[in-house]
């Protein structure tokens, strides 16, 4: 049995943000490009739903953020 995940945030962040964020701190600590070009994928994935309803991944877009 598995649960469903919302990509969008809500009162709770959503694991996408999660995942952003864990992604870089990874990047900082190791320098391996393998990291960073995962946040550009899942930032290309989501980036149209982020423009179209930027409040509903308010999460993700602070996470993406912090280090642009």
């Amino acid at each position: 049995m598995f649960r469903l995940r919302d990509y969008y945030d809500g009162a709770i962040p959503s694991g996408i943000a999660f995942i952003i964020i864990d992604l870089y701190e990874l990047y900082r600590f190791t320098k391996e490009e393998y990291y960073m070009n995962t946040i550009k994928e899942l930032v290309y994935y989501f980036g149209e739903d982020m423009n179209k309803n930027p409040l509903a991944y308010l999460y993700s877009i602070i996470a993406v953020g912090n280090f642009i």
